[in-house]
C-alpha cells in the first residue's frame, strides 16, 4: 500500500511541477524536483530536457547537479561529470554535487534503470 500510495503521490507532485513550469519555465525548483521523479520513474531523457533548457539561460549549481544526475542516470559519465564539476565551481559545499562526483569514481550504480545507488534513498519523500 504504502508504494502505491508514493506514487500516487509521486505523480501528483510531477504534474505539480509540470504545471509550475508551463507558467514559469525558470523555476528552478520546479525543475530540478520533476527532473528527480523522471529519473526515480526511468525516464532520465525527459528529465533532462527541461534541465537542459533551463541551464540555457540560467547557470545554478542545482541544476547542474540535476543535470548530473541525468547523465548519470544515462550513463553518459564524461557528461556527468561535466555538470557535477560546474555545480561545484558555483557551490564547493553542495554535497549532492560531491556525491554524483564519488559514485562516478567508485562507479557505484545499482542495476535498477541505473540509478545511482546512495541517491535512490534521497527521493523516496518525493
Amino acid at each position: 500500500i504504502n508504494a502505491e500510495y508514493g506514487g500516487k503521490l509521486r505523480e501528483r507532485a510531477k504534474d505539480f511541477y509540470l504545471k509550475a513550469l508551463s507558467l514559469d519555465p525558470s523555476c528552478e525548483e520546479a525543475v530540478c524536483n520533476v527532473c528527480n521523479i523522471f529519473i526515480r520513474e526511468g525516464k532520465a531523457k525527459d528529465g533532462l530536457e527541461y534541465v537542459k533548457t533551463f541551464l540555457e539561460h540560467n547557470s545554478t549549481f542545482r541544476a547542474h547537479t540535476s543535470a548530473g544526475e541525468c547523465y548519470l542516470s544515462l550513463r553518459q559519465h564524461e557528461k556527468a561529470h561535466q555538470h557535477f564539476s560546474i555545480a561545484l565551481e558555483l557551490n564547493m559545499n553542495y554535497t549532492r554535487a560531491m556525491s554524483g562526483l564519488q559514485i562516478l569514481e567508485n562507479n557505484d550504480y545499482t542495476e535498477n534503470e541505473f540509478v545511482p545507488a546512495n541517491l535512490q534513498t534521497n527521493w523516496s519523500s518525493i
